[in-house]
């Protein structure tokens, strides 16, 4: 039930809101295989539970008693550490399941949980797989792995490879891929990769870079910049998606761009929306190739 509590009642009239149909829902979200093989955090079933029951008591619906039940004895629950969450996608017909903490930082880093702009990043794939089938894709900063995972399960790139520089959050990601193998599954690799540090060999012949919410920290820019540079050497391009939380850092990261040699132009947002994340903030993604190169 990763798509939350949000969407649940939408579309169904009151009167079709029965026991019955209350019944189904707990069957397709709390009692489903998924949830029980990859339990979220006792705190999300909470908030779905919560969201849910105030949604049918705003309709004057009768709610079913397992709901308060399976509430009630959540109340006292403490997480005893990050649980999981299933994403849905194109319908029923695809899910990526990924662990991740909660709190903003955790373990050192800010890089295990999915942040708005990675699901951002990752609707944008979703509506341009195109850019990415048979490609050799490389993610920075990949965090728990969520992009990533949307893109080798629906995009078919020929090689993916997630790197971070922290190595609490490499393990996790690696811990996600592992849970979702699937048989079309395109070569997949977890690597080290801190900005501004020479690269690997292999990394050189990447064709597509991706990025979500790396722009926050203004003495990381310059590296980052740098690393774009060196991975974009043979014509490749990358797509770095932005929170834009400090309009001045990110002013700062398109100046190095430009110092670095790099041109960019805003990309077409996503029109489709597959996850549910606060979209208050302004976000955008920024198309990044060679200056010497042609935009198409």
């Amino acid at each position: 039930f990763g798509a939350g509590a949000a969407r649940v009642t939408e579309g169904i009239p009151t009167h079709a809101l029965t026991q019955e149909l209350q019944k189904r829902i707990m069957a397709a979200t709390l009692e489903h295989p998924t949830a029980k093989r990859f339990p979220a955090t006792s705190t999300y079933v909470k908030h779905y539970l919560k969201l849910l029951i105030d949604k049918l008591e705003s309709r004057e619906v009768e709610v079913l008693e397992d709901l308060y039940v399976c509430y009630t004895e959540l109340l006292g629950s403490v997480d005893s550490g990050p649980g999981f969450v299933t994403y849905v996608l194109d319908g029923h017909d695809m899910e990526v399941t990924v662990r991740e903490a909660k709190a903003l930082v955790a373990d050192g880093t800010t890089g295990l949980r999915a942040w708005q702009a990675s699901k951002f990043l990752a609707e944008w794939c979703l509506e341009n797989r195109q850019v990415l089938s048979g490609k050799r894709v490389l993610e920075l900063g990949s965090g728990v792995g969520l992009t990533g995972l949307v893109v080798c399960r629906a995009c078919r790139p020929s090689r993916y490879t997630f790197t971070d520089g922290h190595q609490s959050v490499l393990r996790v990601v690696e811990e996600n891929v592992a849970t979702n193998r699937w048989p079309s599954m395109p070569d997949v690799k977890v690597e080290t990769l801190r900005w501004g540090q020479q690269l690997e060999e292999d990394h050189l012949g990447t064709d597509v870079v991706l990025g979500a919410d790396l722009v926050f920290d203004p003495g990381l820019i310059e590296p980052l910049a740098a690393t774009l540079a060196d991975l974009l050497r043979h014509r490749g391009t990358a797509y770095i998606a932005s929170t834009i939380r400090n309009a001045d850092t990110y002013d700062t990261f398109q100046t190095a761009l430009g110092t670095a040699m790099l041109q960019w132009t805003v990309a077409l947002p996503p029109h489709n929306r597959v996850f549910v994340y606060d979209r208050s903030c302004e976000m955008e993604i920024l198309r990044i190739t060679r200056a010497s190169s042609t935009t198409p």
